[in-house]
């Protein structure tokens, strides 16, 4: 995970994303080989499989949490969830799981995982408790 201080925005590695895209592309390619040479069954269930691999990677290439000063904005291919600063009363983590929210009706937002579910539920925590400026 990578934070750049200047703009707030916490998102995954370049690392971790081309791992993801590198293994949905071996993937692809050895359905795509497995249903050429045999007309089997399982290259298509290779390459559908590898196919929903590629839009989870895509997905979490482009997944961002951007911390304003006000407010926590989570940005992903298929949702955008926005929590104000003042809602949020406690912020935990679960290894592969991602961050844990509570918000102060004690209902739990889950922020999806960038890699390193404590370093970005570190970092919620910090600038849950700096003040506003």
């Amino acid at each position: 995970m990578k934070i750049r201080k200047k703009d707030n925005i916490l998102s995954s590695t370049k690392k971790t994303n081309i791992n993801t895209l590198l293994m949905s592309l071996s993937l692809i390619l050895l359905g795509l080989s497995i249903y050429t040479f045999s007309h089997d069954i399982i290259g298509g269930i290779i390459i559908v499989f590898s196919v929903y691999l590629a839009i989870i990677g895509l997905n979490q290439i482009f997944t961002k949490i951007i911390l304003y000063d006000k407010e926590l904005e989570v940005i992903s291919f298929f949702h955008k969830i926005s929590l104000e600063k003042k809602s949020i009363e406690k912020v935990t983590w679960e290894k592969g799981g991602g961050v844990l929210v509570q918000l102060s009706n004690d209902s739990w937002v889950t922020i999806p995982d960038l890699g390193n579910s404590q370093s970005v539920c570190n970092s919620i925590k910090a600038w849950v408790k700096k003040p506003n400026n």
